[in-house]
């Protein structure tokens, strides 16, 4: 009896096999976290490549150059930017009025001492800038 009283007390020491529970949450979370942060630079990455696409035209480029001209500068400065900023954003319907501008300002291009641009002249171009660009 003293045998069998033995493996009952060792067989007490046995216990049942437990589940045991893993705490999955730190690990969802972070992948949560890595997947919104990826998403977060897909988006971004797409916002600057598209927003790299929007490229401006010469025309547009010498239209702006145009309406920002600042007519205090030195005066064949302002002969030079007005005359390839205008060829560039010249249009048929306007050729003949940008002509007859480019032929007036003619005189400043090629003198070594220049004076300054006469006002008639300066608002013409600034006219001309206003309505036909």
């Amino acid at each position: 009896m003293n045998d069998s009283n033995n493996i009952i007390d060792k067989l007490k020491d046995i216990k049942a096999s437990t589940v045991i529970q893993i705490d999955f949450t730190p690990y969802i979370l972070s992948i949560i976290t890595i997947v919104l942060i990826l998403i977060v630079f897909t988006i971004l990455f797409l916002y600057l490549k598209n927003k790299k696409r929007i490229r401006l035209t010469k025309k547009q480029i010498a239209q702006n150059n145009l309406r920002n001209l600042d007519f205090n500068k030195d005066t064949k400065q302002i002969v030079y930017s007005f005359s390839i900023n205008g060829y560039e954003s010249l249009d048929d319907k306007n050729k003949d009025e940008f002509e007859q501008i480019i032929r007036k300002l003619e005189p400043y291009k090629y003198k070594k001492v220049v004076t300054n641009i006469s006002s008639d002249l300066v608002s013409d171009m600034k006219e001309y800038i206003k309505v036909r660009v």
